[in-house]
């Protein structure tokens, strides 16, 4: 295992649970086997057409860019670029700021609910994971994420961020906001199910962002994680 690779580094540093959320959101079986996750994941954040023809891997730089790109809260595209000096941990950063941003608007139209109504679609919520699912730890951290509108999001476990900005979420927030909030959450992750067959071709050609995302979250606070106790 080539140790200085950042996505295996945090891979065999993940706990079950963080590699079964990763899995999940990968649509893969579970499996310890990190280099198979690391394929798939790579796989997922590339252009699938492009991938047939690739003959290295993706730089995890580059899968931070266009995580970046989607979540970008301005106009157009984010200024990094693959050589330019920024560091992943610099990408990291931004990629957090702006998921930050887009979990502030959440909690905005949350917190406009009534208490009865916020209690109501906190069971939904719970009721729809565990038929997911997600195990009761799981479920409970991120109905206590939710609880608080979005707030607090880099203290968030990595497994309840990761659902917080997954197409599964936003399709469920939809049901009660409506659509835009769905969009607002997800950063517009579109679900394969609702891909027409004449957009089919174009939708192969961008990144799996409803498994990207999720995913690249999953790792940016696996790291955040081990240094913190590296720190101990």
């Amino acid at each position: 295992m080539n140790i200085k690779d950042i996505i295996l580094f945090r891979l065999e540093n993940a706990t079950d649970t963080e590699k079964k959320a990763i899995c999940k959101h990968l649509g893969l079986e579970y499996t310890k086997n990190i280099e198979k996750i690391d394929k798939e994941y790579r796989s997922a954040a590339g252009h699938s057409i492009v991938n047939v023809f690739r003959k290295q891997k993706l730089p995890y730089k580059q899968i931070l860019i266009d995580v970046a790109d989607k979540l970008h809260s301005g106009l157009g595209w984010t200024h990094f670029k693959l050589d330019d000096n920024y560091t992943e941990l610099d990408i990291e950063k931004k990629i957090l700021d702006d998921a930050e941003r887009k979990a502030n608007k959440f909690k905005e139209k949350w917190m406009s609910l009534s208490e009865e109504k916020r209690q109501e679609n906190e069971k939904k919520l719970r009721e729809k994971l565990a038929e997911e699912g997600y195990d009761k730890q799981t479920i409970k951290s991120l109905a206590s994420f939710v609880t608080l509108g979005g707030a607090g999001i880099t203290g968030a476990t990595p497994v309840a961020l990761s659902i917080f900005y997954s197409s599964f979420f936003g399709s469920t927030m939809a049901g009660i906001f409506g659509v835009s909030l769905s969009s607002l959450i997800t950063g517009g992750i579109i679900s394969a199910s609702v891909v027409s067959a004449p957009l089919a071709i174009a939708y192969m050609s961008i990144p799996a962002y409803r498994k990207t995302i999720p995913v690249t979250l999953v790792l940016i606070q696996i790291g955040k994680r081990i240094e913190i106790e590296e720190n101990l």
